[in-house]
């Protein structure tokens, strides 16, 4: 489904540490890769294309890191990427 029919801009505000931590998107797919390890909380705000919508601010736990013991490299990489997913659901009423 294309989300940009209702979303105008995301903006992900990312740990300080990281170069260009704003991230500001104007096209799907809304989405941010990175590599780094740690964990943070990331600020997402969802401008809406409708003037008279407010924007919505989420924020949502980062973890640069496998919850389990994972295989790694010869020079301590992880051989797969790290996966932390979240799903939330925003609901327009009349």
């Amino acid at each position: 489904e294309d989300l940009s029919v209702g979303i105008a801009k995301v903006v992900f505000q990312l740990h300080p540490s990281f170069p260009q931590p704003v991230r500001e998107l104007t096209a799907p797919p809304f989405e941010v890769t990175e590599k780094g390890w740690g964990e943070f909380e990331a600020t997402i705000r969802i401008v809406w294309r409708d003037p008279d919508e407010k924007a919505t601010v989420l924020t949502h736990g980062i973890k640069l890191y496998p919850s389990s013991s994972t295989s790694t490299t010869k020079d301590n990489t992880l051989k797969e990427p790290v996966v932390h997913e979240f799903y939330d659901e925003v609901v327009f009423t009349n």
